[in-house]
């Protein structure tokens, strides 16, 4: 419904509560930057900052206080609580009306919120019980094994098992990190396979299967039937195609050759010279010995003195 623009909240105080988060939050940065400057150089224009601030005690008081409320979480918080009070004030609303209004959506994002905390909880666990370090081991000790699918199942598997997209692509990295010198192929296509894996079939413990059900205003049944049949197809379809591409074109990095052995320049023998259709190179090597009698040693002289000389020549010989 379009209301009057008398009903309507100015373009300054609409704009209040989306800019006072980013300025918490990059005050806070700021502050942190001039930090790590100042330990790094203390000469630098950091001390100059501190210095105007009334000195180092001056500075750490007024940073404690701008690196708590540009904390993200904090500076969220201030910012909805901005904008509550200006629905409130705009539209003149109780606090019990406020309180209706905001119940709702509460309900909705403290459901996401907990199902992805018990999940993250869950990453963490799996991570501090040594899972990953057991699954390193046991594809070390066991021949054959394709690095490639191997990062595809853990991602996959961690993905299902505590629904974070992050911890499933972390947790895959950790396992396949030492297995990089058994790689046959690329490491994008492990990269790649990972990610796939991570994707995985997005259900009930995953925070993005509870935005589109909310959002979207499907039932769980009707999310799974379409939500998670298409990210497990998505990540079905992906790694077949990886691994397609890592047989088909593995891109794998050639092994440098070795370098030539170094030849022997005596001072008898000629030099050698390089001709080519623009331009001939004449090197010449003169080893000098610190013999008094100026003998010919069979082994190379550790100070040799190199003059080169360069002829440029419009035809070859």
């Amino acid at each position: 419904m379009r209301r009057p623009e008398s009903e309507l909240p100015s373009l300054v105080a609409s704009l209040v509560p989306i800019l006072t988060p980013i300025v918490l939050i990059t005050a806070a940065s700021i502050v942190d930057v001039i930090r790590q400057q100042a330990v790094r150089d203390a000469a630098g224009w950091a001390a100059g900052v501190i210095a105007a601030c009334g000195g180092a005690q001056s500075f750490n008081r007024v940073a404690q206080i701008v690196e708590f409320i540009g904390n993200k979480n904090v500076a969220l918080i201030l910012g909805a609580l901005i904008s509550l009070i200006l629905l409130a004030r705009q539209r003149r609303l109780s606090f019990a009306d406020v309180s209706r209004m905001t119940g709702p959506p509460l309900e909705t994002a403290g459901v996401i919120i907990l199902i992805t905390a018990a999940g993250g909880a869950f990453g963490f666990m799996l991570t501090q019980a040594g899972v990953g370090q057991a699954l390193e081991q046991w594809v070390k000790s066991t021949d054959g094994v394709d690095v490639v699918l191997v990062g595809y199942l853990v991602a996959f598997i961690f993905r299902i098992a505590q629904g974070s997209v992050t911890v499933a692509m972390q947790m895959a990295s950790v396992v396949c990190a030492g297995l990089m010198p058994q790689l046959e192929c690329h490491p994008i296509y492990l990269f790649l396979a990972i990610g796939f894996g991570a994707t995985g079939v997005s259900w009930m413990n995953d925070s993005g299967f509870w935005v589109i059900s909310r959002l979207s205003g499907m039932t769980e049944r009707e999310t799974l039937r379409t939500w998670s049949v298409l990210t497990g197809v998505i990540s079905v379809v992906g790694i077949l195609l990886t691994l397609a591409a890592a047989r088909i074109m593995p891109l794998a990095a050639r092994p440098e050759p070795p370098p030539p052995a170094a030849a022997h320049l005596s001072p008898a023998a000629d030099p050698p010279r390089y001709t080519s259709s623009a331009a001939r190179l004449e090197v010449k090597a003169i080893w000098s010995s610190t013999s008094s009698d100026n003998s010919v040693h069979s082994h190379p002289v550790t100070s040799p003195s190199v003059a080169v000389t360069s002829r440029w020549a419009t035809s070859t010989t």
